[in-house]
């Protein structure tokens, strides 16, 4: 058996690599050698807001968000998790199944489930386009704009 370990300094946390018998995995560890997250990660890469960190992690070929304390915010059933926008950093995009959605991070909770066609940004503008079996509608009430769902 062959193990061989490394330490990307990227944060205060650290992304560890272990190597074991020709597979790569990837954990993080604190900056007083706790375990964060467990290395049986594929891939995690950073994400940072407002002054949170966050980690993008790979696992099983699916990816999932993480918070700097080991919690699990979006379990790993994603196909891709990309930030949307230098424009819009608080917005995740979200793909499953060929379908997008936005993930809040500053909230940690779903502005739009993965049920679009395409999320894009068309001049500091979020364009959602969704398939024609699912119309949207906004409805003003006295404290905000609710969005309402139906199908046909």
């Amino acid at each position: 058996m062959s193990l061989a370990v490394s330490v990307c300094d990227m944060s205060n946390n650290q992304i560890v690599t272990i190597t074991k018998n020709g597979k790569t995995y990837k954990g993080v560890i604190a900056s007083d050698n706790s375990e964060i997250l467990p290395c049986e990660y594929s891939d995690i890469t950073e994400y940072q807001f407002d002054n949170r960190m966050f980690y993008i992690a790979k696992k099983n070929n699916k990816i999932g968000l993480m918070a700097s304390d080991g919690r699990t915010i979006l379990n790993c059933i994603f196909d891709n998790i990309v930030g949307l926008s230098v424009t819009y950093p608080k917005y995740l995009k979200l793909k499953r199944n060929g379908l997008y959605g936005l993930y809040d991070v500053k909230r940690e909770d779903y502005d739009w489930d993965c049920e679009a066609n395409s999320i894009e940004i068309l001049k500091d503008n979020i364009t959602i386009k969704y398939p024609r079996t699912i119309l949207w509608g906004m409805v003003k009430w006295l404290n905000g704009v609710q969005k309402i769902k139906a199908t046909k």
